[in-house]
C-alpha cells in the first residue's frame, strides 16, 4: 500500500468511527511525516511500541560543486613510459590519480563532518550514535516522538531504519552456506583468464582492494594477505589470540580477490559496529574498490526478510560510489529464505557491480539469487563468475557461493585500474567494460527483453573475462565523457565507432543513479532513476536500438554489422532528473 493510501485510510476509518476530524493542518503533518518516515521504521515502532530504534537521519546534502571548485589545479604525472609490457611502468601514474581521489575525498569529508556535525548538535543531542564523513546521513537512536517531531524539520529528507540484519555463514541468510567441498577446486583463475593478465604483467599492484565482512580473515592468514594490524579496521579492541572478531568466510573471499589480483594491497573491515563506519574507514584509507559479500537486510513485522525493495541502505551504497570514486562489488546472494527471484535490499545497488555464480561449465549455480524488480528498473546480477569448488591458495578446502565469484570480479578490477589508472574516476565505465568482454565461451546476455526464461535475469551480462577486458583496455573501447544536463529528457549525445563487417559487436551503456533521498519506490521510479536510450546508425540510417521501455541502468546491445565502416552510437536521455546524469559506453567487438 503506498504512504499517501496508508494515511488517507486513517482518516477515512477515523470518520466511520465518528471521531473528531482532522484539520488541513493536521493532515498535511501526517502527509510529511509519511512521506520522510520510512515504512521499515514505521512497522519496527509499531512491533515495539515505546523503545528506541536506531534510524538513519537523511538531511539535505551538501554542494558537491562548491567542493569541486574549491580543490587545487593538480597537474597529471610526468610519464616517460617504454613498453606496454613493462612490469608496473604505470605506477608514477596511479600514485597521481591516488593523490587526486584523496584530495577529492578530504574536501568532501570536510564539508560533511561540518555540516553534519552542526546538524547533530541542533537537533539530534544526546541521541547520536554516528556522524558520517561521507555522506548527508546521522545514525542516531530515537523513539517514534522524536522521529515524528524530526520529520517536521525542514532540512530532514528522511528517516530510515538502520538496525540491518548483516549475514555471512548463516545458511539461510547469506550469500555461502561454508561447506567443505568432495571435490578438488576448480580452476578458476584460467576460466576467467586472470592468469593471462598476470604474463602481461598486470596484478593489481597499486591498487587498494576493501574487504566489508561480518568478521576479519582469520588471525593465522594475515601476513600471508598482507593484512597488518593498520590495515584491518578496529583490530585494536580485540585481542588477536581470540577468534571472535575472525572468520573463515572472509579468509576464503580476501584470498579468492587476492589470488585475482595478487599485488593489490588488502583492507579488511568488519561490520560488527555497523556497515557504515566500516565503509567509511576503507574510503578513509584510499580503497579503490570495495567487496561486499554479505546479505544486508532487515525483517518485516511477520519476521520474514525483505527483499527486492530499492530502500535507504541501498541508495547510501549508491550515493557512495557516485560521489566518492570507488567501485563497489556485491554478491548477489545465495538462495535461502528467498527463493530464486528474490535479492536482498542491501545488495540491490544500481552503481555497484553485482556478482552471480556459475559452475565450471558455466551453468548459473543453483543457489545464486536474481531478480527483475519491476518497479525499482532494474535486474541483478549484472554479471556472473566461478562460484562452485573455489579453494584459493591459502585455503585447505574448496566452497561454493556467490561470496566467492563477487571477490573475483573484485580482482578483475584491480587488475583493470592498474592496467588504466584513470579508470578509477569512472565506476560506470568500470561495470560498462565488464559487461562489454564478457567471455566468448560462454553464453552472452543483454538486457531485453527481461522475463522468467531469460538469461540475462540469471546470469547478468555473462561470466567474467578478465583477458577480454585487457584487450579492450589496449585498443580504448570506451567513451567515459558521457553526461547530460540536469532536466534535460529529450537531449542526444553520440559519438562514432569504427566496426568490421560480419564480426558480432556488443555496446553497453551504464548510467550512474543518484537516489540518496526520497526512498518510497513511487518516488525512486519517478524521479530519480536515470533512463538512457541506446540506438546506432550508419550513414545517418538506422541500424539497430535498445528496448527503451527497459529503464534499468545498464543497457546492452548486440548486433552484426553488414558493413565495415564508421557507425554513429546516440544516447538518448529519456527521462527528467533534478541532477545532472553520467553514464559511460564501452564495446567489443568478436573475432
Amino acid at each position: 500500500m503506498k504512504k499517501l493510501a496508508r494515511t488517507l485510510s486513517v482518516f477515512i476509518l477515523a470518520a466511520l468511527l465518528g471521531l473528531p476530524a482532522l484539520s488541513a493542518a493536521e493532515m498535511q503533518v501526517a502527509v510529511i511525516r509519511d512521506r520522510v518516515i520510512g515504512d521499515s521504521l514505521t512497522a519496527a515502532y509499531t512491533e515495539e511500541s515505546g523503545t528506541e530504534q536506531s534510524v538513519m537521519v537523511f538531511i539535505k546534502d551538501i554542494d558537491h560543486g562548491a567542493v569541486e571548485r574549491g580543490l587545487p589545479e593538480t597537474q597529471p604525472a610526468a610519464l616517460t613510459l617504454s613498453s606496454a609490457a613493462e612490469e608496473y611502468e604505470n605506477q608514477a601514474e596511479i600514485e597521481a590519480v591516488q593523490a587526486d581521489i584523496m584530495a577529492r575525498r578530504a574536501a568532501s569529508r570536510e564539508a560533511y563532518l561540518a555540516q553534519n556535525t552542526a546538524f547533530a548538535e541542533k537537533y539530534l543531542d544526546g541521541k547520536v550514535e554516528y556522524i558520517s564523513k561521507y555522506s548527508p546521513v546521522i545514525i542516531a537512536s530515537l523513539d517514534s516522538v522524536e522521529t515524528n517531531q524530526l520529520a517536521l524539520n525542514g532540512a530532514v529528507e528522511s528517516i530510515e531504519l538502520y538496525d540491518m540484519e548483516l549475514a555471512e555463514e548463516e545458511p539461510l541468510a547469506a550469500p555461502l552456506a561454508e561447506t567443505a567441498s568432495t571435490t578438488a577446486g576448480i580452476d578458476y583463475l584460467g576460466m576467467i583468464n586472470a592468469d593471462d593478465v598476470h604474463e602481461n604483467g598486470y596484478t593489481g599492484q597499486g591498487i587498494k582492494i576493501g574487504i566489508l565482512e561480518t568478521e576479519l580473515p582469520f588471525y593465522t592468514e594475515r601476513d600471508a594477505l598482507g593484512l597488518t594490524a593498520n590495515h584491518c579496521y578496529n583490530i585494536a579492541t580485540a585481542d588477536a589470540s581470540v577468534n571472535y572478531l575472525y572468520a573463515g568466510h572472509a579468509s576464503f573471499v580476501a584470498y579468492t580477490a587476492k589470488s585475482v589480483a595478487p599485488d593489490a594491497q588488502l583492507y579488511a573491515a568488519h561490520a560488527t559496529s555497523g556497515y557504515i563506519p566500516a565503509i567509511e574507514w576503507l574510503i578513509d584509507q584510499g580503497v579503490n574498490v570495495i567487496n561486499i559479500s554479505m546479505s544486508i537486510s532487515y525483517e518485516d513485522e511477520n519476521g520474514n526478510a525483505v527483499t527486492n525493495i530499492y530502500d535507504s541502505n541501498t541508495a547510501w551504497f549508491d550515493h557512495i560510489a557516485l560521489n566518492h570514486l570507488v567501485s563497489i562489488v556485491f554478491s548477489v546472494g545465495n538462495n535461502g529464505v528467498s527463493a530464486p527471484g528474490e535479492v536482498f535490499v542491501g545488495n540491490l545497488s544500481y552503481n555497484a557491480i553485482v556478482v552471480g555464480a556459475v559452475d565450471v561449465n558455466g551453468a548459473i549455480y543453483s543457489k545464486s539469487s536474481y531478480t527483475h524488480i519491476t518497479f525499482a528498473e532494474g535486474s541483478r546480477p549484472d554479471i556472473s563468475a566461478p562460484g562452485v569448488n573455489i579453494q584459493p591458495e591459502g585455503m585447505s578446502y574448496a566452497v561454493d557461493g556467490t561470496s566467492l565469484a563477487a571477490p573475483m570480479v573484485t580482482g578483475a578490477v584491480a587488475l583493470l585500474l592498474q592496467q588504466k589508472p584513470n579508470l578509477t574516476h569512472y565506476p560506470d565505465t568500470i561495470k560498462a567494460i565488464l559487461a562489454a568482454n564478457v567471455s566468448t565461451s560462454f553464453n552472452r546476455y543483454v538486457t531485453w527483453p527481461l522475463n522468467s526464461t531469460n538469461g540475462y535475469e540469471r546470469y547478468g551480462a555473462g561470466i567474467l573475462d578478465c583477458l577480454n577486458v585487457y584487450n579492450a583496455m589496449l585498443s580504448t573501447q570506451y567513451n567515459n565523457d558521457g553526461g547530460f544536463n540536469a532536466n534535460t529528457s529529450g537531449a542526444r549525445e553520440s559519438f562514432t565507432i569504427d566496426l568490421e563487417a560480419g564480426k558480432p559487436v556488443r555496446i553497453v551503456v551504464v548510467a550512474l543513479r543518484d537516489a540518496i533521498y526520497n526512498h518510497s519506490t513511487e518516488v525512486t521510479t519517478s524521479t530519480t532513476a536515470p533512463r538512457v536510450n541506446l540506438a546506432v546508425y550508419r550513414s545517418g540510417v538506422y541500424h539497430a536500438q535498445t528496448a527503451s521501455s527497459y529503464l534499468g541502468n545498464i543497457k546492452i546491445l548486440e548486433f552484426t554489422p553488414s558493413t565495415t565502416g564508421t557507425y554513429s552510437i546516440f544516447i538518448d536521455n529519456l527521462r527528467n532528473i533534478s541532477t545532472e546524469t553520467w553514464y559511460s559506453v564501452a564495446w567489443c567487438q568478436i573475432d
